[in-house]
């Protein structure tokens, strides 16, 4: 994930987008179902990080 390659642990990043350190974990093993709630948490994260969620992620399934 984008995070590694600038340096950000995963407390870090998980502290900068509002997201459980689990959850967020999960999230980066592709474990989360696409639901509106784990849209939300990509976008929290993207933000986090300085990109869009479509870049970081792609397209979810609504906006194909």
């Amino acid at each position: 994930m984008l995070r590694f390659f600038r340096g950000i642990t995963l407390d870090e990043l998980s502290r900068k987008a509002d997201v459980d350190p689990a959850t967020l974990s999960r999230l980066e093993r592709g474990l989360l179902k696409d639901t509106l709630g784990s849209r939300r948490i990509k976008e929290k994260v993207a933000k986090a990080v300085g990109v869009s969620s479509e870049s970081l992620f792609g397209k979810s399934e609504d906006q194909l």
